[in-house]
């Protein structure tokens, strides 16, 4: 186990048990949301009378409405850059109004650290840092110090990253179970638009085709000649895609539609929130696609995944560990995209 540093909080959960008012910070995209989950889970159980309020991505704050069982959700804008901070001035001074008695923060990220400074609380909490190049370095730098005035260690490879987070909370002092435990509900709104969306349909698999770069996705002709066969094969399985709402993605569906032999049953070109993709997928039998958020989604939904992910990536904490998932890693083609054996994603597929 990784222990805490020196001088740190091996005891923090005891200090901090009396809290009445609690803000979580983690400013990670989809997949790190979707992880950070079970950890969330694990302090509203310890603070169940507590206020627990968290700032998360902006463009995945729908995220949150899944969790009834967290207070508020605020989102701060990550994507496609984060502003200045100075620009964030106003929700500084919100969360100072706020008078949180214990800020946690899950990003071991300079500006995670600063929001949480500004929320003021007494009792703050803080990932040490990962330095690569110098990956024994134990002490932080001096701005870090200022900002947490507890600070444990976790692990940053060698394990799934929602039970990085929960390690990084026992190396704090709370007692949590090893479990995987999201503890998501969509709501009932988000329930009744998606069943108009699907007519109600389940047990279609959905794809989500593209990541942020081709070097992260199958050659488009290779990706289409493994729907047209996977259709011709399973012709009593619709199929779903969606991608997001970029310029970028819209333009490579495109392409991808007219090399199909089939039309898809349907298409999400960038219309799904967060709340609602997680619903849709909660109705597939099965979810294909690359290292993006998709796969997470399709994790805490409990719905089986085949993925592809890069050659390097064999010890990503963002591989699906499910026993239901199938993960095929693949090497650079030569012609800038990742080199996806068509036989090999047929054989990983459900039956």
């Amino acid at each position: 186990m990784c222990q805490p540093l020196p001088g740190s909080a091996r005891n923090f959960f005891q200090l901090a048990r009396a809290a009445r008012k609690v803000a979580v910070i983690d400013l990670g995209f989809l997949g790190d949301t979707v992880h950070t989950l079970p950890a969330l889970r694990a302090l509203r159980d310890f603070w169940p009378r507590a206020e627990l309020q968290v700032i998360t991505a902006a463009h995945v704050v729908e995220l949150l409405r899944l969790c009834p069982w967290i207070d508020r959700a605020r989102g701060y804008p990550r994507f496609p850059k984060s502003p200045p901070l100075w620009q964030s001035l106003p929700l500084l001074l919100e969360l100072r109004r706020e008078k949180f008695d214990v800020t946690i923060s899950f990003a071991a990220q300079d500006r995670a650290a600063w929001l949480t400074l500004a929320t003021g609380a007494p009792l703050r909490l803080g990932r040490v840092p990962f330095y690569p190049r110098h990956p024994h370095r134990q002490r932080p730098p001096l701005h870090w110090r200022l900002c947490f005035n507890h600070r444990a260690e976790s692990p940053h490879r060698g394990m799934s990253a929602w039970r990085l987070h929960l390690r990084f909370l026992q190396n704090a002092g709370l007692a949590v179970s090893a479990a995987r435990r999201f503890d998501v509900t969509v709501p009932a709104d988000v329930e009744r638009r998606v069943d108009r969306l699907l007519g109600g349909q389940r047990g279609f698999m959905h794809l989500s085709p593209f990541t942020t770069a081709d070097r992260r996705e199958p050659q488009p002709a290779r990706l289409a000649a493994f729907l047209n066969q996977f259709h011709r094969q399973r012709p009593d399985m619709p199929l779903v895609i969606s991608t997001a709402p970029t310029a970028r993605e819209a333009e490579k569906t495109r392409r991808l539609l007219a090399l199909l032999d089939f039309t898809p049953w349907k298409i999400f070109a960038g219309e799904l929130d967060v709340a609602e993709l997680a619903a849709v997928i909660a109705r597939a039998k099965l979810h294909v696609g690359g290292d993006s958020g998709g796969i997470h989604v399709a994790q805490m939904m409990n719905t089986p995944v085949v993925c592809w992910f890069h050659a390097t990536l064999t010890d990503s904490a963002f591989l699906p560990d499910g026993p239901q998932d199938r993960v095929i890693f693949a090497a650079d083609g030569d012609d800038g995209f990742l080199d996806v054996s068509l036989s090999v994603l047929l054989e990983n597929l459900p039956s």
